[in-house]
């Protein structure tokens, strides 16, 4: 017996709207982008790490030395910060961005730096990586939880933990290393005791 799926729009939005939780402008997090027209795009000096993620449509990317790498849809590439990079997208893309400053786990960290190793052996490229299952159903979540106006800063986190724990279990050790290479020899542990003891 087909079982049809029902799709659910996002109850008791003010109450998602009045937490303070809730993200208006999102910095670190997820954003879902649907291009209405053609959109140009270049920053001098990227302020996150950006893990994006194209669900549809044709997207042309520089960045740094890397000059107008074509990226189709079913792929993601990471725009480490500090780079400088411009992009073009087609009318009607789709993609999915992921703004991070360090990896939102302390295995995700341990697991980036213990693959120093691989990237020596690498020709890094500025390469596309395969979107493929599980990431595919997990983004359909993530995609209509966010144009259904779900964004709490607690949603954010979860997601993003989940993303990565996926693309850890799911996709080889070079598929890594070749995805995030350019962000590979941080010292992401270091970074993160300087930011927490400055919190306090």
């Amino acid at each position: 017996m087909d079982h049809e799926i029902l799709l659910n729009k996002l109850l008791y939005v003010e109450e998602h709207l009045s937490c303070r939780n809730y993200l208006n402008q999102v910095e670190a997090g997820f954003k879902y982008i649907e291009l209405e027209q053609e959109l140009f795009i270049r920053k001098e000096c990227a302020c996150w790490n950006y893990l994006l993620l194209f669900l549809d449509g044709k997207f042309v990317i520089s960045q740094d030395q890397f000059s107008k790498r074509m990226f189709n849809a079913g792929t993601m590439v990471l725009l480490p910060k500090m780079s400088a990079f411009s992009g073009w997208g087609s009318s009607g893309g789709k993609l999915v961005a992921l703004s991070f400053d360090t990896p939102p786990g302390s295995c995700d960290m341990f697991v980036l730096q213990s693959l120093s190793s691989i990237c020596e052996t690498i020709k890094y490229d500025f390469q596309a990586t395969e979107i493929r299952y599980p990431v595919t159903p997990y983004l359909e979540v993530l995609t209509f939880c966010l144009k259904n106006g779900m964004s709490c800063g607690h949603l954010h986190e979860l997601m993003a933990k989940e993303l990565f724990f996926l693309i850890r279990g799911f996709y080889t050790k070079e598929e890594i290393a070749t995805l995030f290479y350019p962000i590979i020899g941080q010292d992401f542990l270091f970074k993160q005791m300087i930011i927490e003891n400055y919190r306090r």
